[in-house]
């Protein structure tokens, strides 16, 4: 099912063909003769006629033609950019759409926000060779100037000429094609060639002719599954105790798709668009505090919090819509874009306090250096002192690909999404160990067994669940250079949870050496995982009066130009300083509320490697004070690990 250059990329027909306009009707009538009837269920249609180990049989869901002619409208279509539908409606719970869609929509509508690209399409299986008639059925506004629609269907290619009147909105068209090949084939409207006129409605396309009798339209789901897959080490991780991971990813299509990696604070990775990594982007490094129906912040104690970073105009933010926690805004990490994404993630577990520190990094090609993009610290849970002495910090790691955003907005379902990763897992000898997939746990031991599904059974939307256009597999280079494939969306379904090792699965349990790994896993490369911008050291209490304290500071390790803030006040704050929140989940305004957040500051000063001393005066008398250092210098920032305590006499 997968294969290393398994990209069902949207089809892009060749401009060819005659140009065909037929007149143009006025007319208000309803749209479609059909639109009060219940749509026919979909069918299950072969899509190959060959099986094998490495090849489960694969299958089209197609909608059958009704009274020999098929309906194209916006809620059965997908498309991108160049449209938004609207007047969305909730589809009736017992309608058999609903797995597809929720809603359904009146009219596709061209804005004029969106840009001169993208498509409106409709997918189609032909049982037979035979001509397509398209009638089109359009609002325009009153005084449209003249302008042409590119209409494609296969290899054949028209275009329409519409205009309106001064006192009419209605308008119809008919084009013919002629000789459709039986087989699949797309029907779009080209927004990159001709553009709809800003403001015009496509109500729906009625096909019918001489094609159409045993025809199908294909539909799959408005956006694909997100395609979840877990990476373990190859070795066995009660000798190996990995606490490093390293993945490399890249995205084998054009079209837009999150996919991050996950840890157990939440996402740490970025988006993908047009087959790369935008200029300015940078981390989705979440580290999540409490879920969408929480109402209540966790005690300091016990509250996630960021550390450091190695981007110097990085901000410490959070969020708080699905749910709670912070993040860094401002971090850029790729000002001039990438083709692939390189990132790296470190975990120490600090028994004192029973908590995780993550650390992640990434791979900045241009330096050819590793650059911390975020740490941050989270209460470790269970026993998790044992379960460290005996697989070390960090035993696998997930990731997902998913497409987000409305359906209204942009519907590519259709559009198979491919992401193919790479990656190693490090112990304390810092050696490499290849990750490959995890295939424990009960959702994943069905893996393999597709050769007892020959095909879908029962009701459609319950055979959904079996029959997915999704799946993850080994390419046929992994046990040369470690690539696994994991892709989701597209009209072809297979078998749920089939994996495609290509006969490798019996290379995985081996150490990489150091000839086999690229340049970013050299051994001075991976020095680099264990370094910080900022080491913060110990700290001592001096002169302590009944209104003041010289506070002793040790800087390991710092940057050029470093300034140092010192924080305190007569409560715990973590690294949560004054915020204003107006706007937000009850969580987010808890936690930042006065009594969670630092009190006093002793503004910025210089400092340096070394001892440095910070001065406080107006203090309480008989009180205890909490303090803790934040530094920020040219190539990073962040905070001490812990906060220190003194009492006023």
């Amino acid at each position: 099912m997968i294969k290393k250059f398994a990209c069902r990329v949207g089809f892009v027909a060749a401009v060819v063909g005659s140009i065909s306009a037929w007149g143009l009707a006025q007319d208000s009538a309803p749209a479609s003769r059909f639109t009060k009837k219940m749509s026919p269920v979909p069918r299950w249609i072969p899509a190959n006629s060959k099986t094998s180990a490495d090849h489960p049989p694969q299958f089209y869901l197609g909608q059958p033609a009704q009274d020999k002619t098929l309906e194209l409208n916006a809620t059965n279509g997908f498309f991108d950019r160049c449209f938004v539908a609207v007047e969305p409606q909730n589809l009736p719970a017992e309608d058999w759409q609903s797995p597809l869609i929720r809603q359904s929509f009146a009219s596709l509508v061209r804005v004029a926000t969106q840009p001169n690209i993208g498509t409106a399409r409709w997918h189609l299986w032909f049982a037979k060779t035979g001509d397509v008639e398209a009638e089109f059925h359009v609002r325009l506004p009153p005084q449209t100037a003249p302008h042409r629609w590119t209409i494609h269907l296969g290899d054949q290619r028209k275009v329409i000429d519409f205009h309106s009147g001064s006192d009419s909105e209605g308008s119809r068209a008919r084009i013919r094609f002629t000789k459709v090949p039986s087989g699949y084939a797309e029907f779009s409207i080209q927004c990159d060639e001709r553009q709809p006129a800003v403001g015009a409605h496509l109500q729906n396309i009625l096909l019918d002719g001489t094609a159409i009798e045993d025809a199908r339209l294909l539909r799959a789901r408005w956006r694909p599954s997100a395609i979840h897959l877990r990476f373990v080490p190859s070795h066995d991780p009660e000798q190996f105790k990995p606490k490093v991971w390293v993945f490399e990813t890249r995205s084998m299509n054009t079209h837009s798709s999150y996919s991050p990696l996950t840890t157990p604070f939440g996402y740490f990775g970025t988006s993908f668009k047009q087959g790369g990594v935008e200029a300015g982007a940078g981390f989705n490094f979440s580290m999540w505090i409490a879920g969408r129906n929480a109402q209540v912040a966790p005690p300091i104690s016990e509250t996630p919090h960021l550390i450091a970073t190695g981007i110097p105009t990085a901000i410490y933010s959070f969020f708080g819509h699905e749910g709670t926690g912070v993040k860094f805004r401002e971090a850029v990490a790729y000002p001039h874009g990438a083709n692939r994404v390189i990132q790296a993630m470190r975990v120490e577990f600090d028994e004192k306090e029973n908590s995780d520190v993550f650390y992640g990094y990434f791979y900045n090609e241009s330096e050819a250096k590793w650059i911390l993009y975020a740490s941050g610290k989270k209460l470790a849970k269970g026993r998790r002192a044992e379960e460290v002495r005996r697989y070390g910090t960090l035993r696998s790691t997930g990731s997902f690909c998913e497409i987000p955003g409305p359906p209204s907005r942009e519907r590519s379902g259709d559009r198979e999404r491919m992401i193919e990763r790479r990656g190693w897992f490090l112990g304390d000898e810092r050696q490499a160990c290849r990750a490959k997939i995890d295939t424990r746990g009960d959702g994943q031991g069905e893996r393999a067994k597709w050769t007892s599904k020959i095909q879908p059974e029962g009701d459609f939307s319950k055979s959904l669940r079996d029959w997915v256009n999704k799946s993850v597999g080994y390419t046929p280079d992994y046990s040369l250079d470690g690539w696994i494939a994991m892709a989701t969306g597209g009209l072809k379904f297979g078998p749920s949870g089939w994996i495609n090792d290509f006969g490798h699965a019996g290379q995985m349990g081996h150490r990489v050496g150091e000839e086999d790994v690229p340049e970013y896993l050299a051994p001075e490369k991976i020095d680099q995982l264990w370094e910080v911008p900022i080491e913060m050291g110990n700290a001592t209490v001096g002169k302590v009066t009944p209104t003041g304290a010289t506070l002793h500071l040790e800087l390991k390790k710092t940057g050029g130009n470093s300034r140092g803030t010192l924080w305190y006040g007569t409560r715990d704050a973590v690294v949560f300083t004054p915020q204003t929140i107006r706007q937000g989940s009850a969580v987010l305004k808890d936690l930042f509320r006065q009594e969670r957040t630092w009190q006093y500051s002793t503004g910025e000063q210089k400092v340096e490697s070394g001892w440095n001393t910070f001065e406080l005066t107006d203090l309480k008398p008989a009180t205890q004070y909490h303090f803790r250092l934040f530094v920020r210098h040219e190539e990073g920032q962040g905070w001490a690990d812990r906060s220190g305590t003194f009492m006023t006499r």
